[in-house]
């Protein structure tokens, strides 16, 4: 790499240098499948219990602190 560098004109500049891999590790070990969002799997099972809880319990039983307005406080529910 620096040969390549050094032996440039005077005044050459480098927009990008890249490094190339192949085979560095088993396929099974590798990145999971969805890098762009690897914590999917985990949400879709909190959403789903979520859903149950609301089945379960009504509509208003359980939400996401950004769904609360500033300011605004939970109802509580009576107790029997």
């Amino acid at each position: 790499m620096d040969r390549a560098v050094d032996g440039a004109p005077p005044g050459s500049r480098f927009r990008l240098i890249g490094i190339g891999l192949s085979n560095f590790s088993d396929a099974l070990a590798a990145d999971p499948t969805d890098l762009a969002d690897p914590d999917a799997a985990h949400r879709k099972r909190i959403e789903q219990v979520m859903d149950e809880v609301r089945g379960k319990l009504g509509k208003e039983a359980i939400s996401k602190g950004r769904g609360l307005k500033p300011g605004a406080q939970k109802a509580s529910r009576k107790r029997d």
